[in-house]
């Protein structure tokens, strides 16, 4: 990556010296050379010289290598997995909670659901360190959803 840079910079520095520098030898060996072929050639130059500015921002500017990109996609992982242990935890002490104040129906329900928490968020770690990116957010909404019906249970 620094060789492309160094080369571009270089080549860069190089035809923007050699377009300056051949206006002066065109202006002072050639006789037929006119004013407003003069301002003509000085403004194609500097468009072009706005154009190379340009390009020479976008070559320099600052993209995260691949390198970096693993480091952070890395500690994402880490960050996500240690939440999704703690949730398949949670979903476990749920599940050997009593639950007197609900009746037979309810407890199956819940703790059916608590299992499902517990299912899913394991599917999810899974999901996570296999870098399956486009699977979260799907299997992230039906946690959503397992923790929504439990709520419409204890409401």
């Amino acid at each position: 990556m620094k060789k492309i840079s160094l080369l571009s910079t270089l080549f860069f520095t190089l035809f923007i010296t050699g377009c300056s520098s051949n206006i002066e030898s065109v202006k002072s060996n050639s006789p037929e050379f006119l004013p407003s072929k003069t301002s003509d050639h000085i403004k194609q130059s500097q468009e072009f010289e706005t154009i190379m500015r340009n390009f020479e921002n976008l070559i320099f500017e600052n993209f995260p290598s691949e390198l970096e990109r693993d480091k952070k996609r890395i500690a994402y992982t880490k960050d996500m997995v240690i939440i999704l242990d703690d949730l398949v935890d949670n979903s476990k002490r749920l599940q050997s909670l009593r639950q007197s104040e609900f009746d037979t129906d309810e407890k199956r329900e819940y703790h059916t659901l608590a299992r499902a928490l517990e299912y899913k968020a394991k599917d999810l770690r899974k999901i996570v360190l296999d870098y399956r990116t486009e699977e979260i957010a799907p299997t992230l909404d039906y946690i959503v959803g397992i923790c929504n019906q439990c709520h419409d249970i204890l409401r």
